[in-house]
């Protein structure tokens, strides 16, 4: 959870970095026009644009020339004022049809350029006479008129410290007039390099989305179950498409005569196409049930009506479309609500209200803010993208991890039913032995007490060594089982204080050892490094090779010595007993195998220990000249960091 907040932090930080670098102005004047004039005299050119925002002269339903101006031909009665660019954006004036807008601005720079952004309709400016820009072609009908959508840049000469701005506007086809948001001027380096340097940030934020596209279009094509990813996928790319034809964006660059009504249409296609996007990707996460008709037929319904509003031939057809999308995106979010799945974790509630949040944002900036900022949208569909990518990495995270869950059980499952199948192999062959012998002297040892003449001192043999072989047969079943536990050798490692343990261990057999008569030598190098065992398992291995060597070792001696290595730590226990031949040496490690008439169960315990913890152990003997057993540890290197205890 502490993952997530910090994920969520960062989406939080780098959305809000590039809505400040690509989105809210900057070095902008707040300087504006007044009854058509804008007096920009002694204002700083320097680090500063300005906006040609303010009072415009207003001819509605005239289509006015520069060349009319200068004549003056009763153009004086026919003028209003209008308040650019809110009229232009909130479509106060002209709704539908044709006017003519002019600007003077009074300015002592010899030399601007101007940047139009995004124009939605057909028109035309002209700067001190001349026209600098020209989209589509402008008719008193709509039948005449054709829209265009481009942006430009135009370079402007005061004369006489005026600079005089004529344009003629007409639109038929867009509830929004024919700009969105002001036209900015300024000195041409300053101006170019804050357009240049906010369509590079947009490019690189495009590039990051096709990123994100390519890379879970990838895990898609390589894991088709995972639809996750194809929504992912789909959405970041519809989404790099979208700011591609968004205004500041580079559609002037791949299409120099500008944007017609049916690329027009595209754009608000991609609209829909990303609304039931995240539609799918909710029902796909939070697996809400889609199986009733009814609901089915609903979607199915609602995706063609939108389809339907953006190919009418009518005006309003973008209008409709924002608040008919609400529609299935309401019905959605009560669907997800009415699932009860919100309650299942944060990651579910986190999904629905970071898409409820960017849209409402959006909506927002759109009919509030849309004069203030560049691109809104690119902080919030980030803010989605991102968003959704996280919960996307965590659904697949905690699918990968009950995979490795099930895979370490299902591996487990089969080592314990290997271990079964040795076990019943190993008490079906090595009790075969002792069985025959119990039984046949309890045989003959039940006939013999049945005679007169019994000879009870040979029964009381016979049944001692009865007796000897039931407590044989009882070490070899507890060795056997002590193996078969192996399985859990990795449930309880903790870090140990070697020396100490060894220490423990050996001392504990002192007394046993000096009744026998034999001499106990223990050398632990100084400063010996803790290791990551298993205590008892260890303490395990030095009890078999300190009772093997007592067993066989008569008025000798014992010594276990420890020697610390870079990353290993030796310890040998050695002793002065009778050997084992060479012949049976090789095999000496294998259940079952003992060259000391033992059960041969207590070295292959202890090889199984050592190698599980990562050690190795070997063996060095002869007849007569005693045993060396070698084994190593790793020393301790934080192994407990992502160790399941």
């Amino acid at each position: 959870m502490k993952r997530f907040s910090i994920a969520i932090i960062f989406i939080l930080l780098v959305c809000g970095i590039t809505f400040y670098l690509i989105s809210i102005p900057r070095n902008m004047s707040n300087t504006i026009a007044v009854e058509g004039v804008l007096d920009l005299i002694n204002e700083d050119f320097s680090g500063t644009l300005f906006y040609l925002n303010g009072e415009w002269e207003y001819y509605e339903g005239k289509l006015y020339n520069p060349a009319d101006f200068e004549s003056g031909k009763g153009i004086d009665s026919d003028k209003t004022f209008i308040n650019v660019p809110l009229a232009w954006h909130h479509a106060k004036s002209p709704l539908y049809g044709f006017a003519t807008y002019r600007l003077i601005i009074k300015t002592d720079e010899p030399e601007l350029m101007m940047f139009i952004p995004e124009i939605m309709d057909a028109s035309i400016i002209w700067i001190n006479g001349n026209k600098v820009f020209e989209a589509g072609v402008i008719g008193e009908t709509k039948s005449e008129t054709v829209a265009r959508v481009r942006n430009a840049f135009a370079s402007m000469r005061p004369e006489n410290g005026e600079a005089e701005i004529v344009i003629q506007a007409a639109n038929y086809y867009m509830i929004e007039s024919w700009g969105t948001f002001g036209i900015e001027i300024g000195r041409p380096g300053l101006l170019l390099n804050n357009t240049i340097g906010r369509r590079v940030l947009a490019g690189i934020f495009i590039g990051l989305l096709l990123a994100v596209f390519l890379y879970y279009g990838l895990v898609f094509f390589y894991r088709k179950e995972e639809y996750g990813t194809l929504f992912i996928a789909a959405l970041s790319l519809l989404g790099a498409i979208y700011f591609t034809l968004e205004r500041n964006s580079f559609a002037s660059f791949f299409l120099p005569g500008g944007l017609g009504i049916g690329l027009n249409r595209f754009y608000f296609l991609l609209i829909i196409l990303q609304l039931y996007i995240v539609i799918g990707f909710i029902i796909y996460v939070l697996r809400i049930p889609v199986k009733n008709w009814l609901t089915r037929i609903f979607y199915a319904l609602s995706f063609i009506v939108l389809l339907f509003i953006v190919f009418l031939p009518y005006n309003l057809w973008n209008t409709p479309l924002s608040y008919t999308g609400l529609i299935p995106g309401g019905f959605c979010f009560i669907s997800a609500l009415r699932s009860g799945k919100l309650k299942e974790n944060s990651y579910n509630i986190f999904c629905v209200f970071s898409i409820v949040i960017v849209n409402f944002w959006n909506h927002f900036c759109w009919y509030i803010l849309h004069d203030t900022f560049f691109l809104q949208g690119v902080a919030s569909y980030m803010f989605l993208v991102l968003s959704q990518c996280i919960i996307l990495s965590i659904s697949y995270a905690e699918t990968k991890q009950r995979e490795e869950i099930l895979t370490e059980r299902n591996a487990l499952l089969g080592k314990l039913n290997r271990l079964k199948t040795e076990f019943l192999q190993d008490m079906s062959h090595e009790m075969k032995t002792p069985l025959t012998l119990i039984a046949t002297g309890i045989d003959y040892t039940g006939r013999e007490i049945k005679k007169e003449n019994a000879d009870v001192p040979k029964a009381l043999t016979v049944l001692e060594k009865i007796q000897n072989e039931t407590q044989r047969l009882g070490r070899m079943i507890e060795g056997m089982l002590k193996l078969t536990a192996m399985n859990e050798i990795s449930v309880n490692r903790r870090r140990v204080d070697f020396a100490v343990l060894l220490t423990d261990s050996a001392e504990s057999f002192r007394l046993e050892l000096e009744r026998r008569g034999i001499n106990l030598k223990i050398e632990i190098a100084p400063g010996l490094p803790d290791v990551f065992v298993e205590k008892d398992r260890f303490t395990q291995v030095i009890a078999n090779l300190l009772t093997n060597s007592a067993d066989h070792t008569v008025n000798g001696e014992i010594s276990l010595v420890a020697d610390n290595g870079r990353s290993f730590i030796t310890v040998k226990v050695t002793d002065t007993g009778v050997g084992i031949s060479p012949g049976l040496l090789p095999e000496i490690f294998k259940r079952g195998i003992s060259g000391r008439s033992g059960t041969g169960y207590g070295l292959n315990l202890c090889k199984t220990i050592v190698e599980a913890h990562g050690g190795t152990i070997e063996i060095d003997s002869g007849p007569d000249k005693g045993t060396t057993v070698k084994f190593t540890v790793p020393v301790y290197g934080g192994q407990e960091v992502g160790h399941k205890i």
